[in-house]
């Protein structure tokens, strides 16, 4: 199975995962940038808490509450 993530814009933004031209959608109240990232089963289970745990997403450690993964 494979999972996907979004991660907040200004995050992405910060990380380089995104440009800044990048386009966002609005997801809870939260803007996320619209490039999908492919992640691991790991990552999936762990997104959206606020653990303090950081997750792999693309090569980039992002903490745990900046990711809404599907």
């Amino acid at each position: 199975m494979k999972y996907y993530a979004y991660v907040e814009k200004k995050i992405a933004e910060k990380l380089g995962l995104v440009s800044v031209s990048t386009r966002s959608n609005n997801i809870g109240g939260k803007e996320y940038a619209t490039k999908m990232f492919l992640v691991s089963r790991d990552v999936y289970e762990k997104a959206g808490y606020s653990h303090g745990k950081k997750l792999n997403v693309n090569g980039k450690l992002v903490q745990d509450k900046y990711v809404f993964s599907f």
